[in-house]
């Protein structure tokens, strides 16, 4: 299933960028290439559509959001940045 996601981001800079990472295997890990969703940028609401693969695991699981200036490199789920804001979520996985 996909889910549309979407971020508001209260003073917003054109270089803003925003990602989500869902630990779908919950292995307190989040995964670039599986598990993370690149959300649009370049404007205040920033969107992503989540796709739920069919193997995650049930149960509760965390969901990272972040947003940064993206003119200072890479977006990645976790370090320390001077511009930005990081929030974790708690997503429960339910059967089809």
């Amino acid at each position: 299933s996909a889910y549309p996601f979407s971020l508001s981001i209260g003073t917003f800079w054109s270089a803003d960028i925003s990602a989500v990472w869902v630990d779908w295997n919950q292995d307190l890990v989040f995964d670039d290439v599986t598990e993370r969703y690149d959300c649009t940028s370049g404007a205040a609401i920033q969107t992503t559509s989540i796709v739920v693969p069919a193997g995650a695991t049930l149960g509760t699981t965390v969901m990272r959001v972040r947003m940064r200036d993206g003119s200072i490199g890479p977006l990645d789920p976790c370090g320390t940045t001077s511009y930005g804001s990081v929030e974790d979520y708690t997503v429960n996985v339910l059967a089809p």
